[in-house]
C-alpha cells in the first residue's frame, strides 16, 4: 500500500475489500463499488454537451430503450460494461443514442442529412458551410469557458453560475447511472420520470440508492 494512503477513508461508504494496487490511481472507475466504467466516464463529458445542446440540462429522458452491452462477471475486479449501447427518448420525441462504437464526441443530426460533430478541439459539419456561418444579432451565444478551474474560482467571487453547475452535473450523470442499472439488471428498456426521479420499475428504483458501510451515513 502506498505510504500515507488512508485506505479506509479512500473506500468511503463502499463495501470493504482488501487493498489492491489494480484499483489505483484511476482504475477504480472499472468497478461498480466506486464508479460506472466508461458509461459514467463518457457520460460526465459527452452526455453533458448533448443535454446542453438539447436544452434539457435540468431534466432528462422519459424512457431508456435498446439497452445492451458486454458485461464481465459481476464478481470480477473490473466488472463494468466493456461494450455498451442505449437510447434515451425525451418528452419531445428527440432520441439520444449513446454507444462505445460511435466516435468519441457528440453528433447532432438535423433535417435533410445535416449534422454537426464536436469533440475536444474538433468541430465538423455536413454541409461544411454550417460550421462557417456567422453569429447574427439576436442569435443565442453560448457560455464561454476555456478553463474549468479558473471558471469555478471566478464564479466563487462573482456569484455567477459556473459553466457546469452541480444541478446540471447531477442530471447528466443520472442518465449514465440509469443506463448502467439497465445493463446490470439485464433490462432492454424502462421508463423514467425526470420530475419525480423514479422509474416505476421496482427493480430499477431499488437500485437508486445502496446501503452505506458503517460508520458512514446520510443525516
Amino acid at each position: 500500500m502506498p505510504e500515507g494512503l488512508d485506505f479506509e477513508m479512500w473506500e468511503g461508504p463502499a463495501p470493504h475489500r482488501d487493498y489492491r494496487p489494480a484499483l489505483l490511481p484511476l482504475q477504480w472507475r472499472h468497478n461498480y463499488d466506486y464508479s460506472g466504467g466508461m458509461v459514467t466516464d463518457f457520460g460526465a463529458h459527452h452526455i453533458d454537451i448533448a443535454q446542453w445542446g438539447m436544452e434539457t440540462q435540468l431534466t432528462g429522458p422519459v424512457r431508456f430503450e435498446k439497452i445492451k452491452g458486454t458485461m464481465p462477471d459481476k464478481d470480477a475486479l473490473y466488472n463494468t460494461a466493456t461494450k455498451f449501447y442505449f437510447e434515451c427518448v425525451y418528452e419531445n420525441g428527440i432520441r439520444m443514442i449513446v454507444s462505445d462504437a460511435n466516435p468519441t464526441g457528440i453528433t447532432f443530426e438535423g433535417e435533410g442529412g445535416k449534422s454537426i460533430y464536436c469533440n475536444r478541439g474538433v468541430l465538423e459539419s455536413n454541409p461544411e458551410e454550417i460550421r462557417r456561418g456567422k453569429i447574427e444579432e439576436g442569435d443565442k451565444r453560448l457560455y464561454e469557458s476555456n478553463n474549468h478551474e479558473r471558471n469555478f474560482i471566478d464564479c466563487v467571487y462573482s456569484g455567477e453560475p459556473t459553466a457546469a453547475p452541480i444541478e446540471v452535473a447531477h442530471r447528466t450523470i443520472t442518465i449514465a447511472h440509469l443506463a448502467n442499472l439497465g445493463l446490470r439488471l439485464g433490462k432492454s428498456e424502462f421508463a423514467w420520470d425526470p420530475k419525480a426521479e423514479k422509474s416505476g420499475d421496482s427493480e430499477v428504483d431499488a437500485m437508486l440508492s445502496r446501503p452505506l458501510r458503517a460508520p458512514w451515513s446520510l443525516a
